[in-house]
């Protein structure tokens, strides 16, 4: 498994440098479906990513012992999934944390 996620980070950061439309799974998709989604910044952490899409939404999923993925839970999340409804300007992530500044310029963290 840690061998998936490691492959996973890696496309996801060469990902970014390649091309900015990324093809993920979809928390609105039907089980199988590849939906397209277009992030303008990725960031990850040692078994998590999150993403912000270029609508100033933000995604996640991976490990989330810790909290890092800003859901209020600490479920693991197979998925990306949409944070929350908030416009986001930046991203940044580290071993088990993530933080991000808001639309509004506040500054919000988890993990």
């Amino acid at each position: 498994m840690g061998f998936l996620k490691k492959i996973f980070k890696v496309f996801a950061l060469c990902g970014l440098i390649l091309s900015l439309t990324f093809i993920c799974p979809s928390a609105y998709a039907a089980p199988g479906d590849i939906v397209p989604l277009s992030f303008s910044q990725i960031a990850a952490g040692q078994d998590h990513v999150i993403a912000l899409k270029t609508d100033g939404s933000m995604w996640a999923w991976g490990s989330n012992f810790k909290g890092q993925l800003g859901d209020g839970t600490t479920i693991a999340k197979t998925a990306s999934f949409m944070v929350n409804s908030y416009i986001w300007k930046s991203i940044a992530s580290g071993r088990f944390h993530s933080v991000a500044v808001k639309d509004d310029g506040t500054l919000w963290g988890g993990g």
